[in-house]
């Protein structure tokens, strides 16, 4: 019998349970294991303990969520991909659902992940496949949802129908007119802005909703502060308004010397987010869904003038962010520099980088000030 060589230096954990293969990381292991501590700290600084029962808590671990999604057959890659990520989509369930931390907010994280986390890269149909598998494993089945019309007929309720049908019968309501909607708004924005209306509705417990109430709801959702997704002029101050006070309260903790580092890393990312909500808003650009919705919608439209491509005519049409970058130069700032800044500064924010604390505060400052001359024009 020939003797068998098994080379395990390709795996973390080898044996019965999971292990992640150097094959699918992109980044090295000590560098994934850095991520998944700091995720693992940020929640149990902010949170504390994890109520698994009504009786019993333990400390929240990023590799008891990968090893409980892998092992009902999503992707290790894709697992992996939530787990260093989920940070603030639990923030998110939190914030909106309230209580005492717990598995069902987690759930809830990782379900929204699955639907709308632009890193995933995947595409919708393969979001519902494993957003489905998900709720098969760890939600309560539940009877499926149906809509129902004036005249009686009913179409159930699925993804499809609201990325495809609902969504721009939503936007030619709150806007006046029919948009194209890939035209102006991100995959992954559609694909969060789909899954908040679906997660909305299931949360009723009701299992037959009107045509009218659900549009009305998808109306309050898209237009409402903290996170509004479109931007008219009904909404436009009030949104302005409340992001610059919260740009002025967090800058007032970024530069304490009490704040602790979890607080210094919450504002710094609410702190950017709000000024490129401020920027979009001042100019009635759509800002979309999800979590990193107003930096990553900024980024991308000032994209489109830095790369000299200013032929999006749907989005020119729909709102006056294509007059940014006059306004800019009035400020002696190019186009393409803010554009290159905004993106140098998002990396370091979302990675939590220790080495870049005042880099990212002299930037935050600088863009906040811009952002305060821009609404002053």
């Amino acid at each position: 019998m020939v003797d068998q060589d098994i080379n395990g230096d390709g795996n973390v954990v080898a044996g019965r349970d999971n292990h992640f293969s150097k094959v699918f990381l992109n980044k090295p292991i000590r560098e994934v294991e850095l991520g998944l501590s700091e995720v693992d700290r940020r929640v149990q600084v902010k949170y504390g303990k994890l109520a698994v029962s009504t009786h019993a808590a333990s400390e929240f671990e990023s590799e008891k969520l990968i090893s409980s999604l892998v092992n009902i057959g999503i992707p290790a890659r894709t697992a992996l991909s939530i787990a260093l990520h989920i940070f603030p989509y639990i923030e998110e369930s939190i914030e909106r659902d309230g209580g005492a931390f717990s598995t069902a907010h987690v759930r809830r994280a990782v379900s929204h992940a699955i639907t709308g986390m632009a890193e995933l890269d995947l595409s919708i149909k393969e979001r519902q496949e494993l957003a489905s598998k998900y709720a098969r494993n760890f939600g309560n089945p539940k009877h499926i949802n149906m809509i129902v019309f004036d005249d009686g007929e009913t179409q159930p309720l699925t993804y499809k129908y609201v990325v495809e049908t609902f969504i721009p019968l939503l936007i030619r309501k709150v806007l006046g007119r029919s948009y194209k909607l890939s035209e102006f708004v991100s995959s992954g924005n559609i694909d969060h802005m789909s899954s908040e209306i679906v997660e909305c509705i299931r949360r009723l417990g009701i299992y037959h909703i009107r045509f009218d109430t659900m549009i009305s709801l998808a109306e309050d959702l898209a237009t409402q502060l903290p996170h509004p997704w479109l931007i008219f002029e009904t909404n436009r101050s009030e949104v302005l308004s409340h992001d610059r006070e919260r740009i002025s309260s967090h800058l007032v903790i970024l530069r304490s010397d009490n704040a602790t580092e979890s607080e210094f890393w919450r504002s710094a990312y609410e702190c950017f987010n709000h000024i490129c909500s401020s920027i979009l808003a001042h100019y009635g650009c759509p800002i979309g869904g999800g979590t990193h919705a107003p930096s990553n919608t900024l980024r991308n439209v000032t994209r489109l003038a830095a790369d000299g491509d200013h032929q999006n005519l749907a989005l020119w049409e729909l709102c006056d962010i294509h007059l940014l970058e006059d306004d800019l130069a009035e400020f002696d700032v190019a186009i393409d520099e803010f554009h290159k800044r905004l993106k140098m500064l998002q990396k370091p924010i979302a990675r939590s980088r220790i080495d870049k604390v005042e880099y990212i505060k002299d930037e935050l400052n600088w863009f906040s000030d811009l952002s305060g001359n821009l609404m002053k024009r």
